[in-house]
């Protein structure tokens, strides 16, 4: 089967029903339970890591068959792409190399290789480059040519089809982290904090990619300047306008001074807030997985906005539920994160998740995934809903499989 065929993973979009969709206030039943709406049990931390796994999974059996013939064709055609219409690749890439670390068999990683290829082909790259989420977008294809080197077989072809890829992305890396050591990002707005759309999100995105960059290409004579980018950056994801903090002499403020973050002209957001806790777990997760010491730039203020936010999760009628509006609209077992979070509360949000045998929305097998420009990620979109159930897939790589692998260090 050829790769376009072989689909089986900050951030905005529309979610709907199937998900939280009242838009109106719930009484809240508690901020933080004692104890978890449905309890996984006591075990171990290995446990959880292949239950999200099982989670990521769903990704794979709902697109493993799917034919994005169609999608691939269209992105050798069009400079007018968004990097979310790459993101099933990569997701759907990463979920195959899941498998093959775990069941160790060479077509997973071959199917993992191929998707992973599509994205960077200089007949596709164009659709995508250089624009709004193309470094986050980036950045999960770093993380995957990483994880494809420390498992290539040892088979010659494979291994250069791999450094053939791993070449091409680093050269992609590098011509946008350089176009990052501009005075922008951070983003305008500095003072962001009351203007309901905080750039606390895209400051986090940004870092995140500087922090692979910097961590996959260490010897690149512009590697320092990007690994001290993504540090700035993260230290102006979270701040208030009492942290004192500024750049080019301007005061740079994202969250009030209590952690409420405007966004979409909602005042919180939880999608938002949670989204950039997320983010800022993506760039430590750059940090642990390439050797190096997080620094603590990427957790300023994050235990105070994580508190936050968790007034905002409760339960009603035994699901986690945000108890604010929030758009996009969700509900909390789209984020784990453990280490952040409390273990019994992450078991549990990752138990709802597989109980609801869904990424963003039920999807059964899909047959044909093609363009579909203007259509929005709407659950009517076959295109949509295949870009956030990759999303959602790359929250749980990132927030719990990757960062509770036992080969990747752990946090100091």
């Amino acid at each position: 089967m050829s790769p376009c065929r072989v689909l089986t993973s900050l951030l905005c979009a529309t979610l709907a029903s199937g998900l939280a969709t009242a838009q109106t206030t719930r009484a809240l039943v508690s901020p933080v339970p004692p104890g978890t709406p449905v309890r996984v049990g006591a075990r171990s931390t290995m446990d959880l890591r292949q239950e999200t796994a099982k989670a990521i999974d769903q990704l794979v059996l709902a697109y493993g068959d799917a034919d994005f013939s169609p999608l691939v064709a269209w992105l050798r055609s069009t400079t007018g792409a968004s990097p979310n219409d790459v993101v099933p690749f990569l997701s759907l890439g990463h979920a195959y190399l899941n498998r093959f670390e775990n069941g160790g068999s060479e077509s997973d990683f071959l199917r993992a290789l191929g998707l992973f290829e599509i994205p960077a082909q200089p007949e596709s790259w164009p659709a995508w480059e250089n624009r709004w989420a193309t470094s986050i977008t980036l950045s999960h294809l770093m993380k995957g040519l990483l994880r494809l080197r420390r498992h290539t077989p040892d088979d010659a072809v494979l291994r250069a089809r791999v450094d053939v890829l791993w070449d091409r992305v680093a050269r992609l890396a590098a011509d946008e982290a350089d176009r990052k050591l501009a005075d922008s990002p951070p983003y305008l707005p500095y003072d962001s904090a009351a203007t309901g759309d905080s750039k606390a999100e895209e400051n986090a995105w940004e870092a995140v990619f500087l922090a692979w960059a910097s961590g996959l290409y260490p010897d690149h004579p512009r590697s320092s300047a990007w690994e001290e980018k993504a540090r700035l950056l993260a230290s102006l994801s979270i701040v208030r306008p009492s942290d004192a903090a500024h750049f080019k002499g301007v005061q740079v403020s994202t969250v009030h001074e209590d952690f409420t973050l405007e966004n979409h002209g909602l005042a919180p957001n939880p999608y938002y807030s949670v989204a950039t806790l997320m983010l800022l777990r993506m760039g430590a997760l750059a940090y642990r997985m390439t050797g190096r010491t997080v620094p603590a730039d990427f957790d300023r203020n994050a235990r105070d906005l994580y508190r936050k936010y968790r007034t905002y999760c409760g339960v009603e009628n035994g699901r986690w539920v945000w108890t604010l509006p929030s758009d996009p609209v969700g509900d909390p077992a789209l984020w784990p994160l453990p280490g952040l979070d409390e273990e019994d509360y992450v078991r549990s949000l990752v138990a709802q998740k597989l109980r609801d045998r869904a990424l963003w929305l039920p999807t059964p097998p899909v047959a044909v995934v093609g363009p579909e420009p203007g259509s929005g990620l709407t659950p009517d979109s076959v295109l949509g809903r295949a870009i956030q159930n990759a999303k959602v897939a790359w929250y749980y790589l990132d927030g719990a499989y990757l960062w509770l692998d036992p080969g990747v260090p752990a946090e100091d």
